[in-house]
This record gives C-alpha cells, structure tokens and sequence, in this order.
C-alpha cells in the first residue's frame, strides 16, 4: 500500500504511536530493498504487525529507512540481541523508536526570576 507516496507498509492494522515500544527504526537500508525484503529478512525475530519502507512523496525512490513494528516487545529484544544485522548487502543500523528514560537521564526546567 503506498500512503500519500511517501511511504510504503505491510500492515494488519497497528497503532503507529512514535511510543510504541514495539516498533523500530532501521537505517542504513539500500535503495534496492523493499518493504518485503525488509518483513522477510525481520520476521526472523519475532511475528511483524508492520513494516515500512519510507519513500520520497515526488520520485517514489527509498529515503534508505524504514520501521518494524512486531507483535511482541521480545521481537524487538531479539533484534537488539544481535550485534550485527545486514540486508540486500548493507550493514543497517536499527533502535527502538521508544526508550524509556530513567530517572538520572531526565531532563527538568526551572524558571527563575527576571531579577535573578
């Protein structure tokens, strides 16, 4: 399916939250590899709900990432397990696209007076 021409997806009907902590970046992706190659060479991890490859809106040519979105958070453990991924002969890098922060990583504000 091709949204807007900007991206391409296999999907069964998943929430695309920025927040979800099933879901992955992948960068790093040849222009060659489609959203196919993409589920079939991720698949081996866990069961995928989604895949994208993200296409420019105006040549339809790959943007070189994409997301995986899997049904279980171990799918994402697995990948992360792996310390090398490599598809259609690049190495492609990959996170979660939601981290949980901790408490020491957090950021705070604090107004202070003009006077100050």
């Amino acid at each position: 399916m091709d949204t807007e021409g900007s991206q391409s997806s296999l999907s069964s009907g998943t929430d695309n939250s920025p927040h979800d902590p099933c879901k992955m970046f992948i960068g790093g992706l040849s222009w060659q590899t489609t959203q196919e190659g993409l589920k079939e060479y991720f698949c081996k991890f866990g069961e995928v709900k989604e895949c994208m490859v993200m296409r420019d809106p105006v040549t339809k040519r790959s943007r070189g990432f994409g997301f995986v979105t899997y049904a279980e958070q171990a799918g994402v453990e697995k990948v992360l397990a792996q310390n090398r991924h490599e598809l259609d002969s690049k190495t492609v890098s990959y996170r979660p696209t939601f981290e949980e922060l901790d408490a020491a990583s957090e950021l705070f504000w604090v107004t202070f007076p003009s006077s100050v």
